[in-house]
């Protein structure tokens, strides 16, 4: 556990923990006052420093050797400090009613940015789509500020437009999905207090019902489908194809299928889905062969 700022003064104070794999997270360690406990040992009262931490969810390089590392390490640092001020800021907001001017302003892309760097999740691509989707949209409609959008300016009427946007760019199911993303770091801006009140709350987005409809092989498109053959073609392929057709599924999920897939005892196959995973509890899948 190491001080990032000297300021003894300071509450939160930012520290940093080193990892095993060479960086260092970054964390707010809040002071939060004194209070009586009983020692078990003497039955005799003692004081006790409460102190709360917070993971920012950053991570900084630990021994930077080239010109962008050092440059990552170096705006990872000036977030994380901006973060600190802020939250210093609704410390003294709550205790005295009065808040002081901040001299910056939370960057939420940055927020955004560090969300997407530390997302563990099947839909990772999803959530980087999403999030450049929205610059895409500050680049539009308002140039100047592209790099640069605070917490206040992220209000109901800038995510309607958003929506607009995405439906104007989008076919199909694309502007809902893009948007379900969206609203899920809007979320977590929220629960970390990057964002006040949630600016998605009542601004919904549809579908395009004029979207074409996927649509079910009937058993007779399926047997066509099997004794269709041409010359050269790749065998393991056409099984594959035929057991997706059987199965259901995704070819995501059978070109990653191994012996060990199969009980074969029981004639079942079992999988985990690519699509799902780390996602949902249900991600596990068992079928009957």
């Amino acid at each position: 556990m190491r001080r990032i700022d000297r300021v003894s003064t300071d509450n939160p104070k930012l520290l940093k923990k080193e990892l095993k794999n060479g960086t260092y997270s970054l964390y707010l360690e809040y002071y939060l006052g004194y209070s009586k406990s009983v020692d078990n040992k003497t039955d005799k009262d003692v004081i006790v420093k409460n102190r709360r931490k917070e993971s920012l969810g950053l991570y900084i390089s630990k021994s930077p050797r080239t010109p962008l590392e050092r440059q990552t390490n170096k705006e990872t640092l000036e977030l994380a400090k901006r973060i600190r001020f802020e939250k210093e800021q609704q410390m003294k907001e709550v205790a005295t009613g009065y808040r002081l001017p901040s001299f910056k302003k939370v960057n939420i892309l940055d927020c955004m940015d560090a969300y997407y760097d530390n997302y563990t999740k099947g839909d990772k691509r999803m959530i980087k789509a999403a999030i450049k989707r929205f610059k895409d949209f500050l680049t539009l409609e308002n140039p100047l500020h592209k790099n640069h959008v605070t917490a206040e300016q992220m209000d109901k009427a800038m995510m309607e437009r958003f929506v607009e946007y995405l439906k104007s760019i989008s076919k199909g199911e694309g502007a809902l999905t893009h948007y379900k993303r969206f609203k899920k770091i809007i979320k977590y801006l929220v629960e970390e207090d990057y964002l006040r009140k949630n600016p998605c709350l009542n601004v919904t987005c549809k579908a395009d019902e004029g979207a074409l409809k996927k649509d079910i092989l009937s058993i007779e498109e399926i047997q066509m489908l099997i004794n269709t053959t041409y010359p050269q073609q790749n065998l393991e392929v056409r099984r594959a194809f035929i057991f997706c057709l059987y199965t259901g599924i995704r070819f995501c999920d059978v070109k990653d299928l191994v012996f060990s897939n199969v009980d074969y005892s029981n004639k079942l196959l079992a999988f985990n889905q690519k699509k799902a995973q780390g996602q949902s509890s249900k991600s596990w899948v068992t079928i009957p062969l």
